[in-house]
Protein backbone atom coordinates (compact mmCIF):
# COMPACT_ATOMS: atom_id res chain seq x y z
CA UNK A 1 0.00 0.00 0.00
CA UNK A 2 1.12 3.56 -0.79
CA UNK A 3 1.01 6.84 1.06
CA UNK A 4 -2.10 9.34 0.80
CA UNK A 5 1.34 11.98 -0.10
CA UNK A 6 3.08 9.26 -2.53
CA UNK A 7 -0.59 9.13 -4.56
CA UNK A 8 -0.59 12.43 -4.69
CA UNK A 9 2.96 13.33 -5.60
CA UNK A 10 2.26 10.76 -8.90
CA UNK A 11 -1.43 11.22 -9.52
CA UNK A 12 -2.92 14.53 -10.09
CA UNK A 13 -6.07 12.42 -10.13
CA UNK A 14 -5.93 12.12 -6.54
CA UNK A 15 -5.55 15.50 -5.05
CA UNK A 16 -9.07 16.36 -4.99
CA UNK A 17 -10.21 13.13 -3.33
CA UNK A 18 -11.84 13.53 -0.11
CA UNK A 19 -9.69 11.43 2.89
CA UNK A 20 -12.16 8.56 2.49
CA UNK A 21 -11.26 8.29 -1.02
CA UNK A 22 -7.60 8.58 -0.88
CA UNK A 23 -7.63 5.22 1.94
CA UNK A 24 -9.36 3.41 -0.97
CA UNK A 25 -7.56 4.28 -3.78
CA UNK A 26 -4.34 4.15 -2.28
CA UNK A 27 -5.30 0.66 -0.75
CA UNK A 28 -5.85 -0.57 -4.25
CA UNK A 29 -3.18 0.82 -5.78
CA UNK A 30 0.47 -1.26 -6.00
CA UNK A 31 4.03 -0.46 -8.49
CA UNK A 32 5.70 -2.58 -10.33
CA UNK A 33 8.97 -1.72 -12.31
CA UNK A 34 9.33 -2.94 -16.03
CA UNK A 35 13.00 -2.28 -17.99
CA UNK A 36 13.75 -0.86 -20.63
CA UNK A 37 12.88 -3.07 -24.10
CA UNK A 38 10.30 -5.40 -21.87
CA UNK A 39 6.39 -5.72 -23.30
CA UNK A 40 4.08 -4.79 -20.33
CA UNK A 41 1.11 -6.07 -21.87
CA UNK A 42 0.20 -7.22 -25.64
CA UNK A 43 -2.79 -6.83 -27.49
CA UNK A 44 -5.95 -8.56 -26.26
CA UNK A 45 -4.57 -9.39 -23.00
CA UNK A 46 -6.53 -8.90 -20.18
CA UNK A 47 -4.90 -6.47 -17.99
CA UNK A 48 -7.06 -5.34 -15.02
CA UNK A 49 -5.24 -2.53 -13.77
CA UNK A 50 -6.17 1.20 -14.57
CA UNK A 51 -2.22 2.16 -15.22
CA UNK A 52 0.22 5.46 -14.58
CA UNK A 53 3.39 6.25 -15.56
CA UNK A 54 5.20 7.15 -12.28
CA UNK A 55 8.77 7.33 -13.99
CA UNK A 56 9.94 6.09 -17.68
CA UNK A 57 8.73 6.18 -20.90
CA UNK A 58 5.99 3.66 -22.55
CA UNK A 59 4.90 3.42 -25.91
CA UNK A 60 1.56 2.47 -26.86
CA UNK A 61 1.43 0.33 -30.05
CA UNK A 62 -0.01 -2.19 -32.13
CA UNK A 63 0.78 -4.06 -35.49
CA UNK A 64 -1.91 -4.43 -38.05
CA UNK A 65 -3.15 -7.68 -39.65
CA UNK A 66 -0.78 -7.21 -42.66
CA UNK A 67 2.08 -6.65 -40.46
CA UNK A 68 2.32 -2.66 -40.77
CA UNK A 69 3.81 -1.07 -36.86
CA UNK A 70 1.39 1.63 -35.91
CA UNK A 71 2.47 4.00 -33.05
CA UNK A 72 -0.60 5.46 -30.91
CA UNK A 73 1.33 7.54 -28.30
CA UNK A 74 4.09 7.85 -25.95
CA UNK A 75 2.99 8.17 -22.35
CA UNK A 76 5.38 10.10 -19.69
CA UNK A 77 5.71 10.30 -16.17
CA UNK A 78 2.14 11.33 -14.89
CA UNK A 79 0.31 9.65 -17.62
CA UNK A 80 -2.99 7.01 -16.67
CA UNK A 81 -4.35 5.30 -19.15
CA UNK A 82 -6.45 2.52 -20.14
CA UNK A 83 -9.80 3.57 -18.16
CA UNK A 84 -11.68 2.73 -21.23
CA UNK A 85 -10.33 -0.97 -20.69
CA UNK A 86 -11.39 -0.94 -18.05
CA UNK A 87 -14.83 0.47 -17.98
CA UNK A 88 -15.72 -1.78 -20.78
CA UNK A 89 -13.94 -4.89 -18.75
CA UNK A 90 -12.57 -5.99 -22.21
CA UNK A 91 -9.39 -7.17 -23.32
CA UNK A 92 -6.55 -4.72 -24.12
CA UNK A 93 -6.66 -3.27 -27.99
CA UNK A 94 -2.79 -2.25 -28.14
CA UNK A 95 0.88 -3.25 -26.47
CA UNK A 96 2.47 -1.41 -23.94
CA UNK A 97 6.46 -1.31 -24.09
CA UNK A 98 8.62 -0.09 -21.81
CA UNK A 99 11.11 2.40 -23.87
CA UNK A 100 13.10 3.07 -20.69
CA UNK A 101 12.98 1.63 -17.22
CA UNK A 102 9.57 2.25 -15.81
CA UNK A 103 7.82 2.20 -13.16
CA UNK A 104 3.99 1.65 -12.95
CA UNK A 105 1.21 2.72 -10.26
CA UNK A 106 -1.27 -0.22 -11.44
CA UNK A 107 -5.05 0.62 -9.96
CA UNK A 108 -7.27 -2.68 -9.38
CA UNK A 109 -9.81 -2.75 -11.28
CA UNK A 110 -12.40 -3.28 -8.04
CA UNK A 111 -10.83 0.04 -6.47
CA UNK A 112 -11.31 2.16 -9.87
CA UNK A 113 -15.10 0.98 -10.10
CA UNK A 114 -15.20 2.25 -6.51
CA UNK A 115 -14.46 5.54 -7.56
CA UNK A 116 -16.25 5.77 -10.30
CA UNK A 117 -19.31 4.85 -7.86
CA UNK A 118 -18.49 6.89 -5.28
CA UNK A 119 -15.92 10.04 -6.22
CA UNK A 120 -17.47 13.44 -7.81
CA UNK A 121 -13.77 14.39 -8.33
CA UNK A 122 -12.51 11.07 -10.08
CA UNK A 123 -14.97 11.62 -12.36
CA UNK A 124 -14.42 14.85 -13.17
CA UNK A 125 -10.68 14.03 -13.58
CA UNK A 126 -12.06 10.99 -15.48
CA UNK A 127 -14.36 13.31 -18.01
CA UNK A 128 -11.44 15.39 -18.59
CA UNK A 129 -9.18 13.10 -19.58
CA UNK A 130 -11.29 11.19 -21.56
CA UNK A 131 -12.43 14.67 -23.60
CA UNK A 132 -8.99 15.03 -24.23
CA UNK A 133 -8.39 11.68 -25.68
CA UNK A 134 -11.24 12.73 -27.85
CA UNK A 135 -9.51 15.63 -28.85
CA UNK A 136 -6.30 13.58 -29.69
CA UNK A 137 -8.15 11.50 -31.67
CA UNK A 138 -10.09 14.89 -33.78
CA UNK A 139 -6.48 15.85 -34.23
CA UNK A 140 -5.41 12.77 -36.07
CA UNK A 141 -8.13 12.79 -38.41
CA UNK A 142 -7.61 16.06 -39.17
CA UNK A 143 -4.08 16.02 -39.88
CA UNK A 144 -4.31 12.59 -41.78
CA UNK A 145 -7.19 14.13 -44.20
CA UNK A 146 -4.95 17.11 -44.11
CA UNK A 147 -1.73 16.72 -44.43
CA UNK A 148 1.06 15.21 -46.45
CA UNK A 149 2.87 12.44 -45.39
CA UNK A 150 6.17 14.29 -44.05
CA UNK A 151 3.94 16.76 -42.27
CA UNK A 152 1.89 13.94 -40.25
CA UNK A 153 5.42 12.28 -39.75
CA UNK A 154 6.55 15.66 -38.14
CA UNK A 155 3.45 16.41 -35.91
CA UNK A 156 3.68 12.49 -34.82
CA UNK A 157 7.31 12.84 -33.96
CA UNK A 158 6.58 15.99 -32.30
CA UNK A 159 3.53 14.88 -30.16
CA UNK A 160 6.25 12.24 -28.56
Amino acid sequence: MITPDYLRRIAVWSRELSEREIEVARAGVTERSYRAGELIFLHDDRFEYWTGVVSGLVRMSKVSPSGKAITFTGLTAGAWFGEGTVLKKEPRRYDVEALRDTRLALMEQATFFWLYENSVAFNRFLVMQLNDRLGQFIGLVEYGRTLDATARLARSIASL
